[in-house]
């Protein structure tokens, strides 16, 4: 489910929506293609070395190839914690990417329940769960087709049938981004990665 040029301005997400002091949190699910091939990790992102470098830990991707990989394949009873993830516009001139509408029922607000709507062409950057993402990547790649089990892999009884759905935890700071609320006279980007770093 790869967001392409064909999508709506926006995607919209059911989600829960908190705050914790001036960071406000939406608690969702992606089923495992929308999480593999939009959450992204910041070196990914062209431009974005400052925010890798600020936030991101190293990978290591033998650990998620392996260990991790080996969790999600060998089957059985298995989860994985929410995969927390900022949005970060591809420029300072890119000021407004996220919103919220309330949900209602029999006309009255559902409290915390939203509707949470992203703009398709701002990042998804994982900075929480960057080698679970990195071993979806790979099981979804396996499960597609796209890079087949080793021997070895296949030895073990290594299964990537099964698509998941994907907790996500979308972070935003203030309301940096808020369409239709004006922010500061500093680069919104800027201050979402110091932000992030905090």
């Amino acid at each position: 489910m790869e967001l392409d040029d064909q999508s709506p301005e926006t995607i919209q997400y059911k989600a829960i929506s908190g705050k914790f002091g001036d960071v406000r949190y939406f608690i969702t699910t992606l089923d495992q293609s929308d999480a593999v091939e939009n959450i992204r990790f910041a070196d990914e992102i062209q431009g974005s070395w400052s925010f890798s470098e600020r936030v991101q830990r190293k990978l290591d991707e033998n650990r998620a190839n392996t260990e991790i990989f080996s969790y999600l394949a060998q089957g059985g009873i298995r989860f994985f914690n929410s995969i927390v993830v900022v949005l970060l516009p591809n420029s300072n001139e890119q000021t407004e990417f996220w919103d919220f509408d309330e949900v209602k029922s029999g006309g009255k607000i559902i409290e915390k329940w939203v509707t949470l709507n992203l703009y398709k062409n701002v990042a998804r950057i994982v900075i929480d769960g960057q080698h679970r993402l990195l071993s979806l990547r790979r099981y979804w790649n396996a499960h597609t087709g796209k890079e087949p089990l080793t021997p070895q892999q296949l030895k073990e009884n290594y299964k990537c049938s099964e698509t998941f759905d994907i907790p996500v935890v979308y972070l935003v700071f203030r309301d940096l981004g808020r369409v239709g609320l004006a922010n500061s006279s500093q680069a919104v980007r800027d201050e979402i990665i110091q932000a992030t770093r905090n």
